[in-house]
């Protein structure tokens, strides 16, 4: 199988084929197979995010009680001070949990090729060589997001602040796929992301519409029920990358705890 920088080099000169309706098949069958550990993962996600978010803008604020630092956040909201604060905060959740998307990843594709997974896969990329390429391209990303968000929001156009950062983390979508399966650093990756879609924008954005559509009907589901849907956005992420690029098999479990992995 080509390495992912010939790869990369083929796509550049000729492109790739993607088809629709292949890619979200495949996706589908991913997703039946993956559906109940990644949405207890979600689950614990979604816990630990509140925890920490609240835990965080407690700190900041320094109130007395849980009211009070909620009176205090809507007073300054809208503030440089607030935006600021909110930047941070995006930043080190996003941080914080892109191993963890990355091993959303890993299981997909452990499911897509038959070979073992559980919840602990979820976590697997905390501990392998990759973590720090993970880590610097998730700041990168966020922190690049939030600036232009947040500038646009400053001179009175925070609408089109929200479309730049959905933009700027749909260009990025496949950086991490690059790094965990790619073997690319954190850099490189990012610059993969943009070849990747820019050679196929049409069909990665209809695919990834339909599966964030679906995604979101789980809120009909008295809103738990997207923590069960939302999981159909990273197996059609996967099978995206994994029909354009494919996957050269390596296994990152035999890497943990090594520091010369790139």
């Amino acid at each position: 199988m080509k390495s992912t920088q010939e790869k990369l080099e083929e796509i550049k000169r000729n492109g790739y084929n993607l088809e629709f309706g292949d890619v979200f098949n495949d996706s589908m069958e991913i997703y039946k197979k993956v559906i109940w550990i990644t949405g207890f993962a979600f689950f614990i996600l979604m816990a630990a995010f509140l925890v920490l978010y609240f835990a965080i803008m407690a700190f900041f604020f320094t109130t007395d009680n849980f009211i009070n630092t909620m009176t205090e956040i809507s007073l300054m909201e809208g503030s440089v001070t607030f935006m600021a604060y909110t930047m941070l905060i995006t930043i080190v959740l996003s941080v914080a949990i892109s191993p963890m998307y990355a091993g959303v990843l890993q299981v997909c594709h452990n499911a897509k090729n038959n070979k073992e997974f559980d919840l602990s896969t979820i976590f697997i990329h905390y501990k392998t060589g990759s973590v720090k390429e993970i880590i610097i391209s998730s700041l990168l990303i966020a922190l690049t997001a939030s600036l232009i968000a947040d500038g646009l929001t400053l001179i009175g156009v925070p609408f089109l602040g929200s479309i730049f950062s959905y933009v700027i983390q749909f260009l990025t979508l496949f950086t991490i796929p690059f790094i965990i399966f790619g073997n690319l650093k954190a850099i490189p990756a990012i610059q993969a992301s943009l070849t990747l879609i820019s050679k196929n924008f049409l069909v990665i954005f209809g695919l990834m519409f339909v599966a964030v559509i679906i995604a979101f009907l789980g809120i009909i589901a008295i809103c738990i029920g997207i923590l069960f849907t939302l999981p159909i956005i990273y197996t059609t992420q996967y099978a995206i990358y994994n029909t354009a690029v494919g996957v050269k098999e390596h296994d990152e479990l035999d890497d943990i705890g090594r520091t010369d992995y790139y």
